[in-house]
């Protein structure tokens, strides 16, 4: 297996005991997958779609099954001007939209 130093992916690795080779980038990871030098690579999923489309032209998939689930945001400070305005631009995209569609048109998987 190959992940890249620092990332999430790499403790989850550590901590479960799985030997896995490092790598610079995930674009350094994800063609050492297509190449054969790795079995797998452990990354974020919406990255992995995106390279497995890209780089490996479909060759390499990315799994359904998640290992784990981690939650992204926006921050901003507190009393910001940007916050209602991005509030509303997202309720609009996810309302008038099939979201799951448009999350995999962007990152494949």
């Amino acid at each position: 297996m190959g992940t890249v130093p620092g990332s999430s992916s790499e403790e989850y690795l550590r901590r479960s005991g799985f030997p896995f080779a490092r790598f610079n980038s995930v674009v350094d990871a994800i063609r050492a997958l297509d190449r054969g030098d790795v079995s797998a690579v452990v990354y974020d999923v919406p990255m992995l779609g995106h390279l497995a489309a890209n780089e490996t032209q479909h060759r390499t998939r990315v799994l359904p099954d998640l290992i784990d689930h981690e939650a992204y945001g926006f921050a901003l400070q507190s009393a910001s001007e940007l916050r209602e305005p991005m509030n509303l631009a997202l309720l609009e995209v996810i309302g008038e939209v099939d979201w799951e569609a448009l999350i995999q048109s962007y990152v494949g998987g």
